[in-house]
Order: C-alpha cells, then structure tokens, then sequence
C-alpha cells in the first residue's frame, strides 16, 4: 500500500475518476469495484456472477475477491466445472433440483452454499469443503433433518441464518454429541431445535428424553424380516451384477485377470491417440508437445488425421492399426460420442476389444473436457471413467505425462 504505484489513479468510472486505491480504501468504496461476468461464458445460463472485493481494511495485507453466483430457478443439475477466478465463492442455489454434489477444482474456495434441500454428496467433495462457513435450505427442508455424512462440517454452518428445526426422530441421536463436541453455543446466537405438537424445543433437551428402545415383543417378524432381507440382497447383488458388469470387467483386466497376453503383432512402441480432430487447439498441443515426449521416450504416436494413408478406407485401416498398436490415448471431449461422430466412436469400440482381451495392451484417458460419467451414455466408457487410468487435461502437463509414464514406461 505504500509502494509509489499506488498513487496511480483511476480513469474510470466516473464515480471513481481521478482517485488512488488508497484513497478508495480508506474512504470504504473499494466495494464499488464490482466485476459482472454474467453475460460471459464462465457464468452458467440463467445466473448472475458479480465478484466483489472485500478484506479492505489498510490494516489487512490482502483484498479477498468474492463470487456471489446467484442461479436462483436457473434450473441447474449440477455445479458447474468453470467459474470465473476468485478467492471465495457464494453460491445462491435455491430452486435448482442438485441432487449431487460433487468434488470441483473450486471446494476448497466455497463459503456459502444456500440450496433447495440437502442433496447426498460425493465424501471427496466433503472434505474438500474446508472454508465453508454458511450451509443454508428452506425451513421446510430443515424438518426431514441433517444425513449423519454431514457431521465431516462443522455443525455451525447450518446455524447462520437463524435456528434449525427439525422432526427429531431416533434417527438424529447422533447429533446430541455432535453438538456437544463442536460447542456449539459458543459460535452463533442461534441453536438446533426439534418440532413438537405444542411447539419447539431444544434438540440438546428433547433427544434425551426420546424413548429409542429397541423392542424385543415380535422376534417372529425380525425372522421373517431377515430372510427377507438375505432374499432382497441377493436379487440386488445379481441386479448390481448385471448393471455393473462393464465395470467388473475394468478391474479384472487392470488386475490382469480377465485377459491373455498376446505377443505376435503388437508394434510395441506405438500410440494409438484417437481424440475428436474438430478441436483445433488439441492438434497443436498433439504435434508439439505430447509427440515430443513420446519421442524422447523411444514411443512412436500414430495420429489417425495425419498418418492414415490417404484413400484408404477409415474405419478398416484404423481397426487393424489399433488391433496392433501396444497403447492408446483417448481425449475425453463433448462431442466424442455424439450421434454423428462415427470416427471417434469406432474408435472406441475397438479400443476396448483391443483393451480388453490382450493384458499386454495399456490405457490412458485424458479428460479434456472434465467431462463426468453422467454425461456419457456409453457404459463401457463410463465403467473406464470410474475404474480406469483417468487424468484431467487441466491439471497440466506434468501431471498427464506422470501418468503415461506409470502406464507405458514402467
């Protein structure tokens, strides 16, 4: 703050005309440098993304810039994978059916999540929730209660916005200590109450006095219900069996246990790279960066769009050069199994014959999109996506040549 390149002032706008950031600090309007990026790309449809900067006290060495991302009746499905930089999120949410929460780049930065219920969440997202301060839903919602998978967050986030009540059942007794644990009263004005016919009462007071006994007077019905219960699991095992089947195979061939080894035409330094060749960026990044490594590393790359032979039949030329090829990368995009891309979706299919009947061969994934299972319908591809070797293009290129190197090299 006292550097000579404060006394810089500003050109615009107008309220702020001819002032030094100094000056705009210690006045308090430094909250009136507000970024919209709403009608940009990085801000989902149907929301509005203003940043703000805060922490602006001369005394503070840092200026914090917030996101308040209001998508109120946007009618989103899920978190969004980009969102504009900044140091702390706010994510107003309600009237959006989230079912899921699951683990972004961004976690870590999240301080306020207001939503329409409480959805389940992925344990990698929890944990990841370190900076949350504000965990707010309806009142209604509150009645149905807190899942015990939320006791990871500390019990004051739900407590900001006033009190939380809850149908308390037996259910909820494992909230007693975990209220008592995290002392809460010495955190906000307000408290956990449990709903009763005449009114509200306090939750440390009411779940005591539930009687949760376990009762012993039916021992006929707890046989009847076990049996039941062994009949039920086994038809859901062999209904998960079936569903699930793609996936089993994925970790029986990663274990190398569901495949021969075969040694006869493999061109064993050979990468077969199939990737949606629309996406322009990705050819340059191909040729002059991932080729090079493969190179230094004795390992050939075969890219269909340049080493096909001109006039050959496609899909012909590329199932045989896959059926001999020792590894493949796939680059995981929007469009790689759209209707109308064929090439990248024969690709695929041989791959995974190829893939899975010889142990010898190896996959890597690149996910340039950071796409998740739930937007692919192919089942195999979304069985390699939960088992299978998976690197994100955006965690940078030490990180996706690691990866190729554990699978190819070692």
């Amino acid at each position: 703050m006292e550097r000579d390149y404060f006394n810089i002032t500003c050109g615009s706008p107008n309220a702020l005309q001819g002032r030094t950031i100094p000056s705009i600090i210690k006045n308090g309007q430094i909250a009136d440098l507000i970024c919209n990026y709403t009608s940009q790309p990085v801000c989902p449809p149907g929301c509005s993304c203003i940043e703000k900067p805060d922490n602006y006290s001369l005394a503070k060495e840092d200026i914090k810039l917030i996101l308040h991302m209001n998508c109120i009746g946007a009618g989103l499905k899920r978190l969004p994978h980009i969102l504009p930089e900044s140091e702390e999120i706010e994510f107003y949410l309600r009237g959006n059916p989230i079912e899921e929460i699951t683990k972004e780049h961004y976690m870590e930065l999240i301080t306020v999540l207001d939503l329409a219920f409480i959805p389940t969440f992925e344990m990698e997202a929890l944990e990841n929730l370190t900076h949350l301060r504000v965990f707010s839903i309806p009142r209604s919602q509150q009645l149905h209660g807190i899942p015990r998978k939320l006791s990871f967050l500390d019990p004051c986030v739900f407590l900001q916005r006033g009190n939380f009540l809850i149908d308390c059942t037996c259910s909820d007794l494992w909230m007693y200590d975990w209220i008592q644990t995290k002392q809460v009263r010495n955190c906000t004005p307000y408290i956990f109450t449990c709903l009763k016919e005449d009114g509200e009462e306090l939750l440390t007071q009411y779940l005591p006095n539930l009687d949760c006994r376990d009762s012993d007077q039916h021992p006929k019905y707890i046989v009847i219900l076990s049996c039941s219960s062994a009949i039920v699991f086994a038809f859901t095992l062999f209904i998960f069996a079936q569903i699930w089947r793609f996936d089993l195979k994925v970790i029986l061939r990663s274990r190398k246990m569901c495949s021969k080894s075969k040694k006869t035409l493999d061109e064993d330094c050979v990468v077969y790279i199939s990737y949606d060749e629309n996406i322009k960026d990705l050819n340059s990044w191909l040729i002059k960066r991932l080729e090079p490594f493969l190179r230094r590393n004795e390992l050939s790359a075969f890219i269909p769009s340049r080493d096909l032979p001109l006039g050959c039949i496609r899909s012909d030329e590329t199932a045989w050069q896959i059926s001999i090829s020792r590894y493949y990368i796939v680059f995981l995009s929007d469009h790689y199994f759209d209707e109308d891309s064929l090439q990248t979706q024969n690709d695929w299919k041989c791959i995974w014959d190829s893939y899975l009947s010889d142990s010898r061969k190896e996959l890597v994934v690149i996910n340039y999109d950071l796409m998740k299972t739930t937007d692919i319908q192919c089942k195999t591809f979304q069985a390699v996506m939960r088992f299978g070797n998976i690197v994100d293009f955006a965690s940078g290129e030490k990180r996706i040549f690691s990866k190729m190197t554990d699978r190819f090299l070692y």
